[in-house]
């Protein structure tokens, strides 16, 4: 009896749940299609070797604050 019981209440569940795969976008969506501006290899080497120099979070922090923001990069 009690198996019957556990299969009709197994099967019930089974039904009640929907198989179709809910998607979730998380985050901010980023278009790839758009243009990427890079910055040149003499620019992107010289900023690699003074990160490698650098040997505290200050001195991380404070070289940050120089660079400009999105907002002031021109398009």
């Amino acid at each position: 009896m009690m198996k019957k019981v556990f299969i009709i209440a197994a099967f019930a569940g089974l039904m009640a749940c929907n198989n179709e795969p809910e998607i979730h976008i998380m985050g901010e969506q980023v278009d790839f299609t758009q243009d990427t501006k890079f910055v040149p290899d003499s620019v992107f080497h010289s900023n690699q070797h003074y990160i490698d120099s650098l040997t505290t979070v200050t001195e991380l922090l404070e070289h940050l604050e120089t660079l400009p923001s999105n907002e002031e990069l021109p398009e």
